[in-house]
C-alpha cells in the first residue's frame, strides 16, 4: 500500500496519507486519530468485510441490533446508533446522504502493477415491498432504499443497513449488513491482516495462529523472538491448562526452558513475553499483507524495544508483510527509527489536529528521521 485517503470515518473528515513504507509508526497527541487509521487500514485489507466491520463496532463498546422497531414513534432505529458511530461526528443524518469513502493505492511487487482501490459505505434502509407475481400471490422482496428514493416508493421500512461498494479498476462488489440476499460478487480483494490490539496480550486466537505455523520454519522465528526477552526458552507449544477449573478447557502457551525439562505456563512469565508472542503470532499469520499494532510498547521496557523492532522488520521483509504500529511513547519512536531508518523501508507518520482538520506528515528521508529521533515530543 503506497497511499491511503480517507473521508467521513470517525475523526477525519479527510485524511491523505503518502509515501508509506513497509515499517509505519504513527505517533501523535491523544484524540489525533492514530487508532482510527488502524480501524480504516483493516476495513480496506478486509475488503469492507461486513462481519469485520460488525467486530470493530463492538469492541468500540457499542452492540449492532439490527431488528425492527414501531415506525409509527420516534424512536431511532436499532442499529442505526451503531453504524453510525463509524461515521465523522456520529452524523446520521449526513451518513444517508455522503458515504464514508477509503481510496488506496496499491503496487502489486509480483506483477509489478498498480492498483487503484476505492471502497464506499453508504447508510441506508431496507424496505420491504409487496408485489403480485404471475400466479397473482402476494410475494414480498426485499430493497434497498436510498434518501432520495423514500418519497417515490410504497414500502415498509425494516431496518437500517450499511452498504459497501468495493471497486478495483472495473471490478465491482457489492453487500450489506443485515441483508444477505442483496449480495453481487466479481473479484476477491482482501489482503492477509493481522490486528493486534492494546489489550492483546493473550488472546484465545493464538493458538489458532500457533497451529497455521506449528511444524514450520516459521515455528523457530516464534522461539527467536522469545529469546529476545528470555534466552532461556527453547520450545513453544500450546497445551490445555490441566489446572483450569473452567467447564471448557482452553488451549494456553507453555514453554520449556533450558536444561529443565519442565513446562511453564507463559502467562506467568510476565506481559512482555505474552504480548510478544501475539505480536509475532501476528506478523508470521500475515504473509503477503498487512499487520496493525495498536501502542506497540505496552508491556516492553525499552532496552528490548530496539531488538524487537529489527527483529519485526527483517521477519516484514522475508514474508512481504506492511506493518502500521501507533506508539505514545519517546523510547519507542528512538527505537523504530535505530533499528530501521537504515532499511530506506520506514518512515514516521506524525498525526496533528489542526482548525481546518487533521493531517499526517510523513518524515521518510534519514534527516529527517534523525532530527525526530532527537526531538520528538
Amino acid at each position: 500500500m503506497k497511499s491511503v485517503e480517507i473521508s467521513n470515518f470517525k475523526n477525519f473528515r479527510y485524511l491523505k496519507v503518502d509515501n508509506l513504507k513497509r515499517l509505519n509508526l504513527i505517533i501523535g497527541k491523544n484524540n489525533t486519530g492514530k487508532s482510527t487509521l488502524l480501524e480504516a487500514l483493516s476495513i480496506i485489507a478486509s475488503a469492507a468485510d461486513t462481519e469485520w466491520i460488525k467486530r470493530l463496532i463492538t469492541q468500540r463498546g457499542l452492540v449492532y441490533d439490527p431488528r425492527t422497531v414501531n415506525p409509527d414513534n420516534n424512536e431511532i432505529k436499532r442499529g442505526e446508533k451503531s453504524l453510525c458511530s463509524l461515521y465523522h461526528n456520529h452524523n446520521c443524518e449526513e451518513f444517508y446522504r455522503n458515504p464514508i469513502v477509503f481510496c488506496t493505492t496499491i503496487v502489486d511487487k509480483l506483477t509489478d502493477t498498480v492498483l487503484q482501490n476505492e471502497i464506499k459505505l453508504y447508510l441506508a434502509d431496507v424496505g420491504q415491498i409487496c408485489e403480485i407475481n404471475e400466479e397473482g400471490e402476494e410475494v414480498r422482496r426485499r430493497i434497498i432504499i436510498r434518501p432520495e428514493e423514500k418519497t417515490e416508493i410504497d414500502a415498509s421500512i425494516i431496518r437500517p443497513a450499511l452498504i459497501a461498494v468495493r471497486d478495483n479498476n472495473e471490478s465491482r462488489y457489492i453487500h450489506s449488513i443485515g441483508v444477505r440476499s442483496m449480495r453481487s460478487q466479481t473479484l476477491d480483494l482482501t489482503i492477509p491482516f493481522q490486528y493486534v490490539r492494546t489489550t492483546d496480550f493473550t488472546v484465545d486466537n493464538n493458538a489458532v495462529m500457533f497451529d497455521k505455523i506449528a511444524l514450520t520454519p516459521l515455528e523457530s522465528y516464534l522461539i527467536q523472538a522469545l529469546q529476545i526477552i528470555d534466552r532461556r526458552i527453547k520450545a513453544i507449544n500450546f497445551l490445555k491448562d490441566e489446572n483450569y477449573t473452567g467447564i471448557m478447557k482452553r488451549r494456553e502457551p507453555f514453554v520449556v526452558l533450558e536444561d529443565t525439562m519442565e513446562k511453564y505456563k507463559l502467562s506467568i512469565m510476565g506481559d512482555g513475553l505474552n504480548h510478544i508472542l501475539t505480536i509475532i503470532l501476528s506478523l508470521l499469520n500475515s504473509c503477503n499483507g498487512i499487520l496493525l499494532i495498536d501502542e506497540f510498547e505496552n508491556g516492553f521496557h525499552y532496552s528490548i524495544q530496539r531488538s524487537l523492532w529489527s527483529f519485526i522488520s527483517e521477519l516484514a521483509i522475508k514474508l512481504n508483510v506492511q506493518v502500521f504500529a501507533t506508539t505514545h511513547s519517546s523510547d519507542c519512536i528512538k527505537s523504530f527509527i535505530d533499528a530501521t531508518s537504515t532499511l530506506d523501508e520506514s518512515c514516521i507518520i506524525r498525526l496533528e489536529k489542526r482548525k481546518a482538520g487533521e493531517i499526517a506528515v510523513v518524515y521518510c528521508e534519514a534527516e529527517e528521521l534523525g532530527y525526530i529521533s532527537n526531538n520528538n515530543k
